[in-house]
């Protein structure tokens, strides 16, 4: 009596989920079908506005109708959806840019961040790591696309084969401990004259001769700016 009731109880909660999935589904295609309806509206709306006061041919109706919809379109891809490009993983991150935050393949030697990904055929910028996104992966080298920003606490620590970094001219913010544990690293080299916030432990355990590579009118403010970081005292800054 006691597995029957058991058994009833399984078969009650598995339907009580399948018809919580089911409702979900039906919310997300509903809501889904409204915000199409609406953009539909909008640019009917706009063309006959437009219409009205500048005295537009159809064929300029037609134009802006065309206009309308594709603006839409580019930012239907909701905040903080996940998205693959084959290679990497990122996630939304509103407008027309992505953040990204890991690797298909953890045995990747080689990480390059792209600058731009694209999505059903419209592009985004990558401009940020995710936190932890990388971390104790097998790599060895890494670039970072001229659109990041900002590299995440633990982006990349643990990776202990990691020998070489570059990161590119739009970066202002590395988080906490982002290389922190990557033993090998040995040459850094930072193309930003942007940066302006260095977390806690960024570089603790790096390789004690390391070398930094930095823009030659920043050097004085990077040897500051970069100063009880977790590096060594025998790392270098050299200019570029």
């Amino acid at each position: 009596m006691a597995e029957e009731k058991q058994n009833r109880q399984k078969t009650a909660i598995t339907k009580h989920r399948a018809a919580a999935q089911n409702r979900q589904k039906t919310a997300v295609t509903r809501h889904r079908a409204a915000a199409a309806q609406n953009r539909q509206m909008a640019a009917v709306i706009t063309c006959q506005i437009n219409d009205e006061t500048n005295g537009e041919t159809n064929e300029g109706i037609k134009d802006s109708s065309s206009e309308t919809e594709d603006d839409s379109e580019d930012s239907g891809i909701g905040i903080g959806e996940t998205v693959f490009d084959g290679t990497y993983e990122y996630k939304t991150a509103g407008g027309k840019e992505v953040a990204i935050t890991g690797c298909a393949d953890s045995s990747t030697a080689y990480v390059k961040i792209p600058d731009t990904i694209t999505i059903d055929g419209k592009r985004f910028k990558v401009t940020s790591i995710e936190k932890g996104a990388f971390q104790n992966a097998d790599i060895k080298r890494v670039s970072i696309g001229k659109n990041v920003k900002t590299i995440g606490a633990s982006a990349f620590g643990g990776c202990k084969n990691l020998t070489k970094v570059t990161m590119g001219r739009s970066v202002t913010k590395i988080g906490n401990k982002a290389f922190k544990g990557c033993k090998k690293l040995s040459v850094i080299k930072i193309q930003s004259v942007k940066l302006k916030t260095i977390g806690a432990d960024v570089f603790k355990g790096i390789s004690k001769n390391a070398r930094m590579k930095v823009p030659a009118k920043k050097l004085s403010a990077y040897k500051k700016l970069f100063k009880n970081k977790g590096q060594g005292k025998n790392v270098k800054f050299i200019k570029q």
